[in-house]
């Protein structure tokens, strides 16, 4: 019987292109570049750790190129065009993969594009979770992640051009200072913070040759410093700002006993926080409701 197909779209390309990018190991397109993901020519043949064969489905300058990529049984690699030919189609190409274990992937997927732009891509028809969803703290570039989000997992993370990078707690050592470390290890702690992902740009930090880790470069080191010190800027404002907009000191206090319970005392700047001008350490009064008090004879 048939199995799912996952699509792919992307930019056309001529057959002599298909063939220079799918069937060559060890050349790429994007080696030396630094604005670009990938460097050793194998992410295209990635389809091969989801299936036996792909199918190439090209439309480029008003031709049509389907070219089927395969491997026998004994890891030998065979391509054959399958089409070519005229056609009013747009340009454009299509990979198409037969999926054989379709709830592995589904999970895989999900937590693969979690990271990916809004807008970016589709699953089953449908935009996929985002770490985004019901974040703590989601800016542009920098998410919080809720705890309960199923595509989010626990530990620090650097996303470069969609993909994430785990970020040891080793590697967020060595980016600080000495005198910064109780607030480093406070956020690594149980009352720090639980899962983070910060966007860099493509070519802010070293990766491994596996592809799959970050290497500890003067490159690297500094893009997590900044980023550090952007998360601890940005939770201070945050919080400031639920602060300025509370509608009551008791509201306010509320906010901060939230905070309070579940963040490390280094992870915010207590002194520097304010209620209605006043420093969060002064006398601020509260109104309490108002009770009467009566009595009977005989009750």
């Amino acid at each position: 019987r048939s199995h799912p197909t996952m699509r792919a779209q992307g930019e056309s390309l001529s057959e002599q292109d298909i063939m220079g990018v799918y069937a060559r190991y060890g050349s790429s397109t994007k080696r030396g570049c630094d604005e670009q993901v990938g460097a050793f020519g194998l992410g295209s043949k990635s389809a091969f750790t989801l299936a036996q064969q792909f199918v190439v489905n090209s439309v480029h300058d008003g031709w049509r190129t389907t070219v089927l990529f395969a491997l026998r049984a004994d890891g030998v690699g065979s391509v054959s065009v399958l089409h070519r030919g005229r056609t009013a189609a747009p340009s454009g190409v299509q990979v198409e993969i037969g999926l054989p274990q379709t709830d592995l992937i589904r999970s895989t997927a999900a937590r693969f594009f979690g990271t990916w732009p809004e807008g970016s891509v589709l699953v089953d028809g449908a935009v996929p979770a985002s770490v985004r969803d019901g974040a703590v703290l989601s800016c542009e570039d920098l998410v919080l992640a809720d705890p309960q989000n199923e595509v989010a997992t626990d530990g620090w993370h650097l996303v470069m051009g969609g993909v994430s990078y785990p970020l040891p707690p080793s590697l967020l050592m060595q980016a600080v200072p000495t005198g910064e470390l109780p607030q480093v290890r406070a956020a690594l702690g149980a009352r720090g913070f639980r899962s983070v992902y910060a966007t860099v740009p493509i070519g802010a930090v070293d990766i491994t040759p596996s592809r799959e880790g970050l290497r500890d470069t003067p490159r690297t080191l500094r893009t997590v410093r900044k980023m550090l010190d952007s998360l601890l800027t940005r939770l201070a404002t945050q919080v400031q700002s639920e602060l300025d907009t509370a509608h009551s000191a008791t509201r306010a206090a509320w906010v901060l006993s939230g905070y309070q319970r579940t963040l490390d005392k280094h992870l915010l700047p207590w002194a520097e926080l304010t209620y209605r001008g006043e420093p969060i350490g002064a006398p601020v009064p509260v109104p309490l409701a108002t009770m009467v008090l009566s009595t009977r004879r005989g009750s």
